[in-house]
């Protein structure tokens, strides 16, 4: 692969960037015993004790809305070669599902993708490199409206309402400037090829370009 083992590498950006995509572009390209993607949406807390009228109302786009403990020990473990479990969240009920979890183990090279990977200091600590996803609002906006009402079950309605008064709000507060910790910028309108080239080379991984 080309790089030291292990390194840990966050690929940061707003909501519906191309982040998640382009996350599972390099993997498929490196492939999982060379590259395991670790989604910081597996860390919103667990919020099973609170009714479903109270989990709606939960800021998922805050930063109290992530378990940052958990994965920063996740990754501490994934850097001393173990495997790890992560939670199974389930976008449905707002809520870890109860026995199940997503084994990780540990790779050369393990990505760390989500909208606040690079606002805790506590997980800057931890990785080699940083990449932050860079899309026009509208563009966001228009991919979060097509995902969630066709794979989340949503409202047309509930998803403006949310993306107007979280979603959008959040980022501008938080997610957009963390890109200050970025050591690259990429695009998430370019095409993924042409991105997972220039991560590639910025990472010092040959043979894939």
């Amino acid at each position: 692969m080309g790089i030291e083992a292990p390194k840990i590498v966050t690929i940061c950006g707003g909501s519906a960037s191309g982040k998640t995509t382009i996350s599972h572009a390099l993997q498929a390209l490196l492939g999982r015993e060379e590259c395991q993607v670790v989604p910081l949406d597996s860390y919103y807390i667990e919020a099973g004790h609170m009714s479903f009228e109270e989990r709606c109302l939960i800021n998922f786009d805050h930063p109290d809305a992530f378990e940052f403990e958990l994965l920063g020990d996740h990754l501490d473990r994934l850097l001393k070669g173990e495997s790890v479990k992560i939670p199974h969240y389930d976008y449905s009920t707002h809520t870890r599902i109860p026995g199940r979890s997503i084994p990780i183990p540990p790779a050369p090279l393990i990505l760390v993708e989500g909208i606040l990977t690079l606002h805790p200091e506590l997980l800057r600590n931890y990785y080699h490199e940083a990449i932050f996803v860079e899309a026009e609002d509208d563009i966001r906006y228009e991919r979060r409206l097509y995902r969630d009402t066709r794979e989340r079950g949503r409202t047309e309605e509930s998803v403006k309402e949310q993306w107007e008064n979280t979603v959008q709000p959040m980022y501008e507060m938080f997610c957009k400037p963390s890109a200050s910790h970025a050591t690259l910028r990429v695009s998430g309108t370019a095409p993924v090829e042409s991105v997972c080239v220039d991560i590639f080379k910025h990472l010092g991984i040959e043979g894939k370009y």
